[in-house]
């Protein structure tokens, strides 16, 4: 059996979860998912020494294609608007992250943890055997921090190998609602005083404030002294300018914007007791997932509580209202081609 941190942190939250998302793909993507896996492939290559501009390019075109075909689950506003917000911090990230000093990152083999058990590392490897595992969050807190060193994804890596991690966090800002003049749908038509709510990526890779009297690009900013609001400022999207995305990347910097979006938190390794502990608990789940063999996803109880976190469930049309018997016939899921979430032939 081959195991990671995702098929264990579904199977722990939610036993139907982990069964349909062991033979089931929803058909649309969650943009912030489809962001990280365009974001985290490009931020690999650069640290292999890939070109900042050229990695941008081909990030942003794969998340626009992407995007359009099979599509973005999104439950408001126009996909089109946010997509472009993604693909304006695909383009200011990567060009802001070729400013610093990147270990040449690899992608680390399996870790052996018993003889019918391996865990497959979600971190890379940079020659020392130390992990870097990169994440993108709304922002970033001391319990954010101790959240994060709890889950799977960072203990169950470094319970595997017994190496510390370098945990790169990339602050990305939040989705608001904001008033829009683009056209709902293609219409042309808008409400009574020519707005509509949009969703929106509110954050300096994406969006930046000038003045209404200077909107020159030297006037772009980020942050004020201080700690002052942009009252009476504009907000600018980068999606909607004509801004060049190196101008604006510039801009931040001397700002000192994108500094502060970007932190590098060194972990030492696990004591090796807990370490023994999390390897043991990770092989006593991977038995009690093989119990689960052969069942029937809907025959199992309902996790309700798991339903709708601060994420909600993006299996949740395949149990309300009530379980399909078919999830792939419904068109919001597909079969996986025999590509499963842990190593068990079938």
């Amino acid at each position: 059996m081959i195991l990671d941190a995702a098929a264990l942190v579904a199977y722990q939250e939610c036993r139907r979860r982990f069964l349909l998302a062991t033979d089931y793909l929803p058909t649309k993507y969650r943009p912030k998912s489809l962001f990280d896996s365009c974001l985290h492939g490009a931020i690999f290559t650069l640290s292999n020494g890939g070109d900042p501009i050229t990695l941008a390019d081909d990030a942003s075109s794969r998340f626009m294609q992407l995007a359009a075909d099979p599509g973005l689950d999104l439950p408001a506003g126009n996909p089109y608007v946010l997509a472009k917000d993604y693909v304006a911090m695909l383009n200011t990230i990567l060009r802001s992250l070729a400013k610093l000093s990147l270990l040449t990152l690899r992608q680390p083999k399996a870790v052996v943890l018993s003889s019918d058990v391996q865990w497959r590392l979600r971190a890379w490897t940079d020659d020392s055997g130390t992990l870097h595992r990169w994440l993108t969050i709304d922002s970033w807190s001391d319990a954010d921090l101790i959240r994060e060193m709890h889950s799977w994804w960072s203990a169950g890596d470094m319970a595997a190998t017994g190496a510390g991690l370098v945990l790169h966090v990339i602050e990305i800002g939040q989705i608001r609602r904001v008033a829009s003049r683009v056209a709902k749908n293609g219409t042309g038509r808008y409400g009574g005083n020519g707005l509509y709510p949009e969703m929106r990526r509110a954050s300096p890779w994406a969006r930046g404030w000038r003045h209404p009297a200077i909107p020159q690009i030297q006037a772009l900013r980020f942050k004020r002294p201080g700690g002052e609001g942009f009252a009476g400022w504009e907000p600018i999207y980068l999606a909607d300018s004509r801004q060049n995305p190196d101008d604006w990347v510039e801009a931040m910097w001397k700002d000192g914007a994108a500094q502060v979006l970007v932190h590098h938190l060194t972990v030492d390794p696990l004591p090796d007791q807990a370490r023994k502990d999390a390897v043991e608990h990770i092989l006593a789940e991977a038995e009690a997932m093989r119990s689960l063999a052969g069942a029937k996803w809907s025959a199992l109880p309902m996790a309700r509580n798991a339903c709708d976190g601060i994420v909600p469930c993006s299996y949740q049309s395949a149990c309300y209202p009530n379980s399909l018997v078919d999830p792939a016939a419904s068109g919001l899921y597909k079969l996986r081609s025999g590509i499963h979430l842990i190593g068990v032939a079938r």
